[in-house]
């Protein structure tokens, strides 16, 4: 007999009646799982095991729970799991003994670490093979939670750090197979809390967001050293506010022999001396964001390195992509680009570039990674002269996306151009809308007459271009983009009307 004031499972709706269907639903739900055990009652929006469960329900329950591969703990997930209540969480888990809950996951999300830690324990499961911890993301469309009064009680500040341990212990434990983990914005931690990790042999993707400052570097250095098969790395380091520290210089020896991937935030010094130490011979693909460092105290780089000095000594067969965000104190000597030959992305930002020109015009262009390279973005700070616009065209014929900062003060004669037939199909413009406008007033023209000179010369350039936009939105581009679609327009018309011509004739 149902205990009085409590409902059976059938008494709740559900989207779907099959448990498995319903836990890869859009919306998904856990109570699903839990509704196949007979004893399972509900109450005012609270659940409870009521009584003894049956064999055969508890099969069922395994089984449901056995289906599910891929699992995200996001709000609602955690509202249904405060509903269940903490004795029922005991009961599953006397029950289960050493197993997990859901025994074949593969892939488990938290994006609300602080109200579901106390659960994570049960659903950590030997099978898995990425975990991502983050706040919720911004476009999530998280809704308000409800309000309601749980059955457990928010856990308590003293204790949320001793369950994070526990949580990364269990992880670096019990889950061998383990390639991929995400940890971002997680409150009340230190590097010291992530030391189990270093037993995760198998670690292919390690990514720590907006948790480690720079004084918890000494911290986290032995504890990636100890990851030999990590192919990608990815690590924002914090400032260290008022709380200054000396660095203790890396060890270059066997540091990271296998790293494909490196993403680094943080200050200059801790950068830079960073990719100094790597091991690696295999890096592919290189993403630098330099700041500010006055914060760091007793650590001072050891060197003013060119960037591409830098890892063009290491990598020049290598490396595919680099993405360079740097103060316009740091040079890129773009050069020494030239003799990367594997080279196919390359974004800078903010750093003092050199010899773009002389590069371009170097004969050793045509046999260099520029005829490779298939996306170029430039600092704002390096204006791009029509001009120069064109050999950076010719220079590079594979080129599908491009950000530059394009000069319009000087307008080439048409006469002295003619057509390329370049595939580029996105190009951005990057520059002040204030110095388009100035050079319009320059050449005394109207604003319409301006543009189209201006547009004449990117379809002779791009007569391919798919898309034409401008960082921050500025209504000139747009107005000129809205021209050359028409100007792609109107040869697409003269093309088809010589086909069709064509074709009466052979008729």
């Amino acid at each position: 007999m149902p205990r009085r004031g409590f409902s059976t499972p059938s008494d709740t709706t559900l989207i779907d009646s099959s448990p498995a269907s319903h836990m890869n639903n859009a919306r998904f739900c856990i109570l699903p799982i839990f509704q196949c055990l007979g004893n399972f009652k509900t109450k005012n929006h609270h659940h409870a095991l009521i009584g003894k469960t049956v064999a055969d329900d508890w099969k069922q329950f395994l089984s449901a729970a056995n289906t599910i591969t891929h699992l995200k703990i996001n709000q609602s997930i955690v509202e249904e799991m405060n509903s269940i209540g903490r004795s029922t969480w005991f009961q599953i888990a006397r029950q289960l003994g050493s197993l997990p809950v859901f025994p074949s996951l593969r892939e488990l999300e938290v994006e609300n670490l602080d109200d579901s830690i106390q659960y994570l324990s049960l659903l950590v499961s030997p099978s898995l093979e990425a975990v991502h911890i983050h706040p919720p993301s911004p476009d999530s469309g998280r809704s308000s939670p409800k309000k309601s009064t749980h059955l457990v009680p928010p856990i308590k500040p003293d204790d949320w750090e001793q369950a994070f341990e526990a949580l990364v212990f269990q992880i670096s434990e019990s889950v061998p197979k383990l390639k991929t983990l995400t940890i971002v914005n997680t409150p009340h931690t230190s590097a010291s809390l992530l030391k189990p990790l270093a037993r995760l042999s198998k670690l292919h993707c390690l990514e720590l967001r907006h948790m480690i400052d720079v004084k918890d570097f000494n911290d986290i250095r032995p504890i990636l050293g100890s990851l030999s098969n990590l192919g990608s790395l990815s690590i924002d380091f914090q400032t260290p506010g008022l709380h200054p520290t000396a660095l203790r210089p890396l060890a270059m020896d066997n540091f990271l022999p296998s790293l494909t991937g490196l993403e680094l935030i943080g200050a200059t010094e801790v950068v830079f001396d960073f990719v100094r130490a790597l091991g690696t011979k295999v890096l592919e693909r290189l993403v630098l964001k330099c700041k500010s460092s006055s914060f760091i105290s007793g650590h001072e780089r050891s060197e003013k390195t060119d960037i591409f000095t830098l890892v063009g000594s290491r990598w020049l067969k290598t490396l595919r992509e680099v993405r360079i965000t740097a103060g316009s104190s740091e040079l890129c000597d773009i050069e020494l680009i030239s003799n990367f030959g594997a080279l196919r992305q390359l974004c800078l930002e903010g750093c003092i570039v050199e010899s773009l020109e002389r590069s371009m015009v170097s004969p050793v262009t045509k046999s260099s990674c520029w005829r490779a390279l298939e996306v170029l973005k430039l600092p704002i700070n390096y204006p791009i002269s029509l001009q120069n616009l064109r050999s950076i065209a010719e220079a590079t014929p594979s080129l599908s996306t491009a950000s530059l900062n394009i000069d319009l003060s000087i307008i080439p004669s048409f006469y002295a151009t003619g057509p390329i037939n370049h595939r580029l199909q996105t190009l951005t413009t990057t520059g002040n809308s204030e110095d388009v406008h100035r050079s319009q007033r320059k050449k005394d023209r109207d604003k319409m007459e301006f543009m189209l000179d201006v547009v004449h010369h990117l379809d002779l350039l791009f007569p391919e271009l798919k898309l034409l936009s401008s960082s921050p939105i500025d209504n000139f581009w747009n107005e000129a983009w809205k021209v050359l679609r028409l100007c792609h327009k109107i040869r697409e018309d003269e093309e088809g009307r010589k086909k069709l011509k064509s074709q009466l004739l052979d008729s």
